[in-house]
């Protein structure tokens, strides 16, 4: 039997405060001379940044090879200084045991915190990749191109402490009071649902689906202790900072995904720590929603469109608890930390732009939504299909405003989105633009006319006022929005003169039509509901006579 041994204690209310822009960054470029930094910096101040995320590497400040010890050492290797210093320090800063630690990642990480600090920018890190000497002997990754992917082999239950110690280190010295800076949210570990990423190996075989009970239960109560150690090293030095729970994309996983099968989703891991932690620690999510942002995948994939299921899980769960005001919550507060695109950088950065167009509408929806960071800012070289803004434009980012996604990111920052029209995605998109407009604009009109006679196919019509395009519409089974979404279609069928008169518009093609029958079977007999999806500020709208029809049986 895999024993644990958990430390129950209570939090408080955090004093997290939210940072002003919800957009943010991930930048590849991380050990560039000062001048080069510079540059990098008054853009990032220009673009308003409100988060910027980063690995921090465990391997990379204990790379060492040496482990821990209870008693102090004589001397660490060139480079590395010992963490605590001495016994006394030990004590008083709640350390478990002695470490090397490396200075060279100390400087760069200073340097970065410090810089972020300065600049009013949140500092984030996904804290993973244990020591190899910390690990699961056996622990054996995954198949990652020709090499094996080990950086989310989990540490040992041993190692715990030294895990703990590693959270300990981080949150003292970048506790924003010291001048090293403030690292404010802690991702812990890597989207932790998924067995490769979060690798318990050999206890749990991650190359196979899991299943048994008892194999679930241990991966999920082993990453809640994780975060009990993460909780008890913040509430000593940097008590309001913000714990992370990573997730994948899949919010139930069939666990069939070819390079790491054993992925449990991500609410068999939200059980399992609503079960073990419920309030005692404060978390919140972080997400990863790859796919395109603006479109309806299905009902168990979370991208930007699909984020409501998430946030109503997680307000369930609160309410269930007897939480009322479960929006000042932080298990109800969540980031997109990693969501990338990857595109053929010849053809796809008009798409990229739209895509932080889109992302950044849907994410100002949403005040549960603490911020963004994509996957990732600027290319890392000229064929890099995931950089958003162009390796072209320059490390210094001289030649940035030339390109579509930088002027969609300035697009994004506070002082245009929706205060003012002259700027990239309101212009293109129509997405962003001053708030009075959007009041008078944003209106979405249509109706549900009923059954074609003697077919199963729904038809009707719908339109936002004033626009020539067709809208997104959602065919449900729920009057509450977001909810039992079967899937998303479009009014762009060819219409009458008196639908485009009541649409106030030119356009000629606002009608819809949709075949039942591959809903009857599992559907039959339920109301049907359609709601239409505003591309100026992301609300639903309710079309007439939803609740009128009947999906038909078989």
């Amino acid at each position: 039997m895999y024993l644990l041994l958990f430390s129950i204690f209570t939090v408080n209310l955090l004093a997290y405060q939210f940072p002003l822009g919800k957009q943010g960054l991930s930048d590849p470029f991380n050990n560039l001379d000062a001048i080069t930094f510079n540059a990098r910096y008054r853009i990032f101040a220009r673009l308003q940044s409100g988060l910027k995320n980063y690995n921090v590497f465990w391997s990379d400040f204990e790379s060492s090879g040496i482990p821990s010890s209870t008693v102090p050492y004589i001397s660490c290797p060139n480079n590395y200084i010992q963490v605590p210093s001495n016994r006394r320090q030990c004590i008083l800063d709640g350390y478990h045991r002695f470490r090397c630690i490396n200075n060279t990642t100390i400087s760069q990480f200073d340097n970065l915190f410090q810089r972020d600090q300065a600049a009013n920018i949140q500092s984030m890190g996904v804290i993973w990749s244990s020591p190899a000497i910390y690990r699961n002997v056996g622990c054996h990754g995954f198949h990652s191109g020709s090499s094996m992917e080990t950086r989310g082999c989990v540490p040992n239950n041993a190692s715990l402490d030294d895990f703990e110690d590693y959270i300990n280190f981080l949150a003292q010295r970048y506790n924003g009071l010291n001048g090293y800076g403030h690292l404010l949210n802690f991702i812990i570990w890597n989207e932790v649902a998924s067995g490769g990423w979060y690798d318990m190996s050999p206890l749990i075989e991650t190359a196979h689906p899991v299943t048994d009970p008892n194999q679930i239960y241990l991966w999920t109560s082993y990453y809640a202790e994780m975060l009990r150690r993460a909780q008890k090293a913040l509430n000593r030095h940097n008590p309001n900072a913000l714990i992370y729970v990573s997730l994948d994309q899949m919010f139930r996983s069939d666990q069939s995904h070819w390079n790491y099968p054993a992925n449990i989703g991500a609410k068999t891991m939200l059980d399992g720590l609503w079960t073990e932690l419920g309030l005692s620690v404060n978390w919140s999510i972080a997400i990863h929603p790859y796919q395109d942002p603006d479109r309806f995948i299905d009902v168990d994939t979370l991208n930007f469109f699909n984020l409501f299921t998430l946030s109503n899980y997680q307000a369930l769960q609160l309410i269930s608890r007897g939480i009322q005001d479960y929006e000042k919550r932080s298990q109800y507060w969540m980031a997109a930390t990693e969501q990338g695109w990857p595109l053929p950088p010849t053809v796809g950065k008009e798409r990229h732009a739209q895509i932080i167009c889109a992302a950044h509408n849907i994410v100002k929806t949403m005040p549960n939504m603490i911020g963004t960071t994509h996957d990732s800012f600027q290319q890392v070289s000229l064929d890099d299909p995931y950089g958003l803004v162009p390796y072209e434009a320059g490390l210094n980012l001289v030649n940035a405003s030339m390109y579509q996604t930088y002027k969609a990111f300035v697009s994004t920052s506070p002082s245009y989105w929706g205060i003012r029209h002259d700027h990239y995605c309101c212009q293109t998109w129509q997405m962003g633009c001053n708030g009075t407009d959007l009041l008078s604009l944003s209106i979405i009109d249509g109706v549900i006319d009923g059954f074609i006679t003697n077919s199963t196919t729904l038809s009707g019509w719908a339109c936002l006022h004033g626009s020539p395009n067709a809208i997104s519409i959602f065919l449900s089974t729920s009057s509450i929005t977001h909810q039992q979404i079967l899937g998303q279609f479009l009014a762009a069928d060819p219409c009458e003169s008196p639908v485009t008169t009541r649409c106030q518009s030119f356009g000629m093609n606002y009608r819809y039509s949709i075949d039942m029958r591959p809903f009857q079977a599992t559907q039959g007999e339920k109301l049907i509901y359609m709601y239409g999806r505003s591309p100026l500020d992301g609300s639903f709208t309710m079309l007439e006579h939803s609740g009128t029809f009947i999906i038909p049986k078989p």
